[in-house]
């Protein structure tokens, strides 16, 4: 993924990306570049001014089960609204991306979701963001699991209206479409390679 902030492009791999292709490749030629070739690579292809490598854990094995990239300088990021029920790994994983996000001084939003969300691979920032072809409006095509609330000043509200406007506030109308990717460990960005 790639962002902009302070003038300077941004690419955000995954280390379990990295480890990937590491796999492959060493099993295929029984050679695998330096890290820092590769990384070097990436920045040349990407036009990026910094690469900046982000750990993994197992339910959020690639980046974009955690964030995605709303527009060069805003990124989403999953807010567990019961963080206390998150696995570690996964825990380490947000608070090291928050860190990172911060850190570059990206504007970043804060999407609800739970903690049995993120262990089922259920991610409501996993999504197709695109600009709407006759108004140039940024939309995204969200996932949508169960109905479920979250506890706001003592009262129940849906999650669906906390994440509608959240991104709503980011500027971004969402369109809902019902997920059956979860259970192959992804959701819709996973299966859609953008072009543009």
């Amino acid at each position: 993924m790639v962002g902009v902030t302070r003038g300077r492009r941004i690419l955000f791999i995954g280390r379990d990306e990295l480890q990937l292709n590491q796999d492959y490749y060493f099993n295929a030629f029984f050679y695998f570049p330096p890290q820092e070739e590769v990384l070097a690579l990436f920045k040349q292809i990407a036009a990026a001014d910094e690469v900046r490598v982000l750990p993994n854990s197992k339910h959020l094995f690639h980046l974009d089960m955690a964030m995605s990239v709303l527009k060069p300088d805003t990124l989403a990021l999953i807010e567990p609204v019961d963080e206390d029920g998150l696995d570690e790994d996964d825990r380490k994983v947000i608070v090291e991306m928050r860190r990172a996000l911060t850190e570059y001084g990206f504007h970043t939003v804060g999407v609800p979701t739970f903690a049995d969300w993120v262990s089922s691979f259920k991610s409501p920032v996993n999504i197709l963001p695109y600009a709407d072809r006759h108004s140039g409006h940024l939309r995204a095509i969200v996932p949508q699991f169960e109905e479920r609330s979250v506890m706001e000043n003592e009262r129940a509200v849906q999650i669906y209206q906390k994440i509608i406007q959240v991104y709503s506030d980011a500027g971004v109308d969402v369109t809902f479409a019902t997920s059956k990717f979860y259970p192959f460990n992804g959701n819709f960005h996973c299966a859609v390679i953008p072009i543009r």
